[in-house]
C-alpha cells in the first residue's frame, strides 16, 4: 500500500466513482492507567542497523507477513495479511493485492505520528533505540524502546537530548488498538515544540484504484479516530473522511505520562445513521425538504460550515456558507447533515428527508 501513514491523508479522485464496500462502523475510545510492561519476547526490526535514521529504516522496504491475518468483518475475504511501518511511530495491517484485486483493506495505528524516531549519532547518544515486533495468538505488538526525536536534531543545541518508549498494540478478537506510553525523557526545547502536534488515534479503510481508458481513478473511505488536548484528559474525536471530505486534526499538546493506556475499538453499526449521532440539538427547517433549507442551533451560534451525507456514507454536499442551503439537487431520501459551529473542533448532525 502506497499510503501515508499520517492523519491528514491527501488523495486524488480522477473520474466519479461510487463508493462499493460499506463502511458502517463507529470507534469507541477508552483511557486508563496500567503499569508499563516492556516486551520480553520479540524480533529486534533494527537489529544490524546500528545507529539509524528515517531514510535508513523502514519497515517498508521488508515488508512483514503475517502468521495469522486480521479478518475485519464485513471485508472477510480480504483478510489483513501483512504488516508495514517504521520510524513514524505508526504501523499499518493491510490486505492488498493490486491489480487482481481493485480494492486495498487497512488498519492504521498511530502512536507519535508527525515526529520521526531514530537513535541517531551524536555527541549523546551512548545507547541505543530499537523497533521490536511479537506476534502472538491473536494479538500484535510492536514496541518502541529508547527512541529519539530525530527532529531535536534542528532545535535547541541539536543535540538527542529526549527518549521515549511506548508500544502499539492490535487485539484479533475485539478488533482494538491499544497505545501503551512507558518512561520518557522530554528536554525544554521538545517540549515547546510538541504544541498540539502529537498526532495519536487509528483508523479503518479500504481504497480503490484502476486505470480506465489511460485515466487514473481512486476512490476510498476510512472511519478514524483521535486524539487533541491534554493527555490525562483528551478530548475524543471521529471522522468519516472521503475523497471529497477530509479532516486535519489538532493533536495532544504533549507526551502522554508512563502508565498512559488509549484504546481505540472498532464496531459495526447498522448504518450510518448510528455512527454519525446527533450530539446536540441542530435545527433544519423545513424538514421534510425540496429546495432552500435553514440550518442553525437552539443556542444560535454561528456556523461556519455544513457537510451532507446520504445513506452510504457518501459527501454529497459541502459548503461554508453559515445558515442556508440548496439541496433541490439531491434525490429524494434521508440525509445526514453536520454543522460546525464558530469555535467547534467537531461536527454535530442531524437528520433530513429530502422529498
Amino acid at each position: 500500500m502506497k499510503k501515508s501513514l499520517l492523519f491528514a491523508v491527501f488523495m486524488m479522485s480522477i473520474g466519479p466513482l461510487w463508493s462499493q464496500l460499506e463502511l458502517n462502523w463507529e470507534v469507541n475510545f477508552s483511557h486508563f492507567e496500567r503499569e508499563y510492561q516492556p516486551l520480553e519476547e520479540f524480533i529486534d526490526l533494527t537489529e544490524g542497523f546500528g545507529a539509524w535514521d528515517y531514510t535508513d529504516f523502514d519497515i517498508d522496504d521488508d515488508i512483514i507477513e503475517l502468521t495469522r491475518p486480521l479478518i475485519i468483518p464485513g471485508f472477510e475475504d480480504r483478510p489483513l495479511d501483512f504488516m508495514e511501518g517504521g520510524a513514524s511511530g505508526s504501523i499499518s495491517l493491510e490486505y492488498d493485492n493490486w491489480p487482481e484485486d481493485l480494492y486495498s483493506v487497512y488498519l492504521i495505528a498511530i502512536a507519535l505520528d508527525e515526529f520521526l524516531l531514530s537513535p541517531l549519532n551524536d555527541t549523546n547518544n551512548v545507547d541505543q533505540g530499537h523497533i521490536l515486533f511479537y506476534e502472538g495468538d491473536g494479538v500484535l505488538k510492536v514496541e518502541y524502546r529508547n527512541v529519539a526525536f530525530e527532529e531535536e536534531l534542528n532545535i535547541g543545541e541539536g543535540a538527542l537530548a529526549s527518549r521515549i518508549n511506548f508500544q502499539i498494540e492490535v487485539n484479533y478478537e475485539e478488533l482494538c488498538v491499544e497505545f501503551h506510553y512507558g518512561s520518557a525523557v522530554i528536554s525544554p526545547q521538545m517540549m515547546e515544540y510538541f504544541e498540539d502536534n502529537v498526532i495519536v488515534g487509528s483508523l479503518v479503510g479500504w481504497d480503490y484504484e484502476q486505470y480506465v481508458n489511460g485515466n487514473y481513478e481512486v476512490d476510498w473511505m476510512e472511519l478514524i479516530g483521535t486524539l487533541s488536548g491534554n493527555p490525562s484528559s483528551p478530548h475524543f474525536q471521529q471522522f468519516l473522511l472521503t475523497p471529497d471530505f477530509y479532516g486535519e486534526p489538532v493533536g495532544l499538546n504533549s507526551i502522554p505520562e508512563n502508565g498512559t493506556v488509549y484504546r481505540f475499538c472498532f464496531e459495526q453499526t447498522t448504518s450510518v445513521e448510528e455512527l454519525m449521532a446527533v450530539e446536540h440539538n441542530l435545527i433544519l427547517y423545513p424538514n421534510p425538504a425540496n429546495d432552500l433549507i435553514r440550518i442553525g442551533s437552539d443556542t444560535n451560534v454561528e456556523i461556519r460550515e455544513v457537510i451532507v451525507f446520504d445513506q452510504t456514507g457518501r459527501l454529497v454536499m459541502r459548503t461554508l456558507d453559515s445558515g442556508n442551503m440548496d439541496v433541490s439537487s439531491l434525490h429524494p431520501g434521508l440525509y445526514f447533515v453536520g454543522a460546525r459551529y464558530s469555535g467547534a473542533e467537531h461536527f454535530q448532525y442531524g437528520k433530513l428527508v429530502k422529498e
